[in-house]
């Protein structure tokens, strides 16, 4: 998206911010020096959409978007309606950069397991292989209800979540 910015190819982008308690939040960036602040993974979804919605209603006239597979998805649904025509703000996507969706777990059930082991405030982030053991099982049970391929990124029952404390 930075490349993208300075290029002149879309004027702002909507990514994926973290906020309070690990809680993501979708935010539109213009400044193309900013936009690496925001690559990290974030474990939980982003209301990215919703972002995107909003930043249709401003002055950018060419909008990016760094979206999960469900999210693109959505996007490109909305750009398919007939409804399109009478400008409702798809037609000002410019560019979507799709993200692997593997981990798109609960925000309140890896929040309330995370706290259980550490303090919340002294996680910096979030990654693979763990460091903190949250098991593989527990996992399981955190993913939202819409999302069933991450059996297959779990088959080996070891833990696979790590805060970096």
């Amino acid at each position: 998206m930075t490349l993208a910015l300075r290029e002149g190819m879309i004027d702002a982008t909507v990514l994926a911010g973290e906020g309070e308690g690990f809680l993501s939040q979708g935010i539109t960036v213009s400044d193309p020096e900013a936009v690496g602040s925001f690559g990290k993974s974030r474990f939980v979804v982003s209301p990215t959409v919703a972002e995107f919605n909003r930043t249709i209603r401003t002055d950018h006239q060419k909008i990016g978007v760094v979206a999960t597979p469900c999210q693109a998805l959505a996007l490109a649904k909305m750009r398919a309606q007939t409804v399109t025509t009478a400008g409702g703000g798809i037609e000002k996507l410019g560019l979507v950069i799709g993200l692997f969706c593997g981990w798109a777990l609960s925000w309140r059930e890896l929040t309330a397991v995370l706290k259980e082991k550490m303090d919340l405030a002294a996680i910096t982030g979030m990654d693979i292989p763990p460091a903190v053991i949250i098991p593989s099982k527990c996992i399981l049970k955190m993913r939202r209800s819409g999302f069933h391929s991450m059996r297959s990124l779990l088959a080996s029952g070891k833990p696979v979540v790590r805060a970096a404390i």
